[in-house]
């Protein structure tokens, strides 16, 4: 995966701070940068995550818990 270093410094919380959710803006997607971009940085970072996937699932020998939280309409 390809290393986006706005999104990442946006959305990095570094440890033994203290956040002010109350703070932070949702919906706030201008760290991304432009639409079509994001979208190519999405589709770069799915294949990354297929491939990444595929040699997990090939070794046979780790399993991975993803947890995911969000509203109750999220779609989860």
């Amino acid at each position: 995966m390809t290393q986006h270093p706005k999104a990442l410094a946006h959305l990095r919380i570094e440890p033994g701070s203290n956040p002010k959710l109350a703070k932070i803006k949702p919906r706030e997607v201008d760290f991304l940068g432009e639409r079509s971009t994001a979208e190519a940085r999405l589709f770069e970072d799915i294949e990354a995550i297929n491939a990444l996937q595929d040699k997990l699932y090939a070794e046979g020998r780790r399993s991975l818990l993803v947890v995911l939280q969000g509203t109750d309409t999220a779609g989860k």
